[in-house]
């Protein structure tokens, strides 16, 4: 069983490697916020440029949908490494679906 673990660790880091899953960006159309999250998915950064400040009141949602940007595709890269990792076992796609809008 601990041979088990330790393969199956051993491929998880691997796949890791190989999918780019590290750092996230995402950044507003505008190019004015840009979120950077952990490969965690834990937002490490928030840049705000000079032209950020043009959003105004609006400034706060425009950064929060730019994180939620960054969680989906952190979302779909982690969905995507677990369903290598599962195989066909699990069908994670599945599984995601049933919490997408």
């Amino acid at each position: 069983m601990q041979r088990d673990a330790e393969t199956t660790l051993a491929r998880y880091e691997a796949l890791q490697a190989e999918s780019g899953l590290g750092a996230i960006e995402a950044i507003s159309d505008d190019g004015s916020i840009k979120v950077r999250l952990d490969p965690e998915g834990r937002v490490a950064d928030i840049d705000l440029h000079d032209a950020a400040m043009s959003h105004g009141p609006n400034l706060g949602r425009q950064v929060m949908a730019v994180i939620k940007s960054a969680k989906a595709t952190h979302t779909e890269k982690t969905a995507e490494l677990a369903q290598q990792l599962l195989g066909d076992k699990v069908d994670i796609q599945s599984i995601l679906n049933q919490y997408r809008p």
